[in-house]
Order: C-alpha cells, then sequence, then structure tokens
C-alpha cells in the first residue's frame, strides 16, 4: 500500500509567540490538507495560564520592588554605622533601582 507524503517545500513549520491551549478553528483540518495564505487555522489562549497573566506579572514586579526597596533602605541605615560594607549597599540599591525600572515599566515584564 502507498502512501502519499507531501512535497518538503510544501510543509511549513507554524511557531506560536506565546504558550495556551490550541484550539483548532478549521473544521475537518488533518495531516496534509491544503489551506490558503491568511486562513485561520488555530487560536491560541493563556488568559488562564497564570505565567502568561501580565497582571500577575506585574503584581509579582511590585512586590519584588516593595522587598528590594525595603532592603536598600535597610542597608542604607546599616552602612552609616558601618554595619554593612559598600559593596553589599551597591548591590541593594542595584537590585532596588531595577526593581524599580520593572515596577514603573521602564523594563518589559515578559522575559
Amino acid at each position: 500500500m502507498a502512501q502519499m507524503q507531501p512535497a518538503q517545500r510544501d510543509e511549513r513549520v507554524v511557531v506560536a509567540k506565546a504558550s495556551g491551549i490550541v484550539t483548532l478553528t478549521t473544521a475537518g483540518l488533518t495531516e496534509g490538507k491544503a489551506v490558503s495564505a491568511g486562513q485561520t487555522l488555530m487560536t491560541i489562549e493563556s488568559s488562564g495560564m497564570a505565567d502568561d497573566n501580565l497582571r500577575v506579572r506585574y503584581q509579582e514586579a511590585e512586590s519584588a520592588y516593595r522587598l528590594a526597596k525595603a532592603e536598600y533602605e535597610r542597608k542604607q541605615a546599616l552602612a552609616t554605622d558601618k554595619i554593612v560594607s559598600e559593596s553589599d549597599l551597591q548591590q541593594a540599591r542595584s537590585i532596588y533601582e531595577r526593581a524599580e525600572a520593572f515596577e514603573k515599566g521602564e523594563l518589559p515584564l515578559l522575559n
């Protein structure tokens, strides 16, 4: 029994830019079926997924900012009395400034 296979040049790789649940939108879509340019084949729904939810990522960035700010302010006070090294203070300031940039939207929330 012979099996027909499409020519290599007729195959296309489809890659999604986001993770989520894939739903086929074309009825009867099967391997080897011809499709038209611009035809919607599937949709990706990611609104229920925490990893791709921007609101969740923003809340994480906001929390990281508050924590970094508190740590930096604590180390500033300790550095005044020479309890914390200048290096530790600079590292805390760097972490705080980066978290502040994320929280203000100056850096993208996406990986």
